[in-house]
C-alpha cells in the first residue's frame, strides 16, 4: 500500500468524523425550528441545458446566472418572481422567512470539468502513473528542503499573521536555505554577479 493511499484513508476517516460531528450538531441545536418543513431544491423541476426551473406550484422561475460559488463549486441560481410568491398557496411551506423584496431562491450544482474541487483534481493527478513517479521523487527533491528549514533552522511555525507577511517570512527562510546551499556547495561570488 503506498503512502498516498494511506493518507487518503486518513482523509476519508477524518471527513467521516467531520460529517458525523455536523450531523450530531444539527440534531442538538437549540435554535433549530421544529415542524417547519420547507420544499428542498429536489422538489423543483430544473432543466440545466435550457436554464429553466419550475417551482412546486408550477410557476416558472427567473434564471439568475451560473456564476455563484459555494465551497469551490459553481452553482446556477433561480429566483421566483415576487408576484408569483405573493399569490402562491404553498408560500408558508416554501419560504423560510416572510416575503419581502424577492421570492424563493434555489440553486443547483453545475456539472462539468471546471466544477471539480481542487482536492479531487490533485487526487486524480497523484493517482496517475506519472503522478506516482513524480510523487516518489519528492523524497529526495523537496522533502529535504522542508526538513532543513523546519528541523535544522528550528522553524516549526511561522510567527507572523496575514497572507502577505507569512509569504514574506517564508521567502526569507527560503533565501537563508539557498544562501546556505551556495555557501556549502557552490561558488557564492559567481551567484552574486
Amino acid at each position: 500500500m503506498s503512502s498516498c493511499s494511506k493518507s487518503y484513508g486518513l482523509n476519508t476517516f477524518f471527513y467521516s468524523l467531520v460529517a458525523k460531528h455536523k450531523a450530531h450538531r444539527q440534531k442538538t441545536r437549540k435554535d433549530q425550528r421544529k415542524g417547519t418543513l420547507k420544499f428542498p431544491a429536489s422538489d423543483f423541476i430544473v432543466n440545466k441545458e435550457a436554464k429553466t426551473c419550475i417551482c412546486p406550484n408550477g410557476q416558472e422561475m427567473m434564471y439568475h446566472g451560473d456564476h455563484f460559488e459555494i465551497n469551490n463549486k459553481r452553482y446556477m441560481r433561480f429566483k421566483s418572481y415576487l408576484k408569483n410568491c405573493r399569490a402562491c398557496p404553498l408560500q408558508s411551506d416554501c419560504m423560510k422567512r416572510p416575503l419581502k423584496e424577492h421570492g424563493r431562491q434555489v440553486s443547483f450544482a453545475v456539472e462539468g470539468e471546471d466544477n471539480v474541487s481542487y482536492l479531487d483534481l490533485m487526487k486524480r493527478k497523484i493517482d496517475s502513473e506519472q503522478g506516482r513517479k513524480n510523487y516518489s521523487r519528492r523524497m529526495w527533491t523537496i522533502e529535504p528542503v522542508f526538513g532543513n528549514i523546519t528541523s535544522n533552522k528550528g522553524t516549526n511555525k511561522l510567527s507572523l499573521r496575514g497572507k502577505a507577511k507569512v509569504t514574506c517570512q517564508w521567502m526569507m527562510h527560503c533565501i537563508v536555505h539557498n544562501i546556505e546551499k551556495l555557501w556549502r556547495y557552490g561558488d557564492i561570488e559567481s551567484a552574486m554577479r
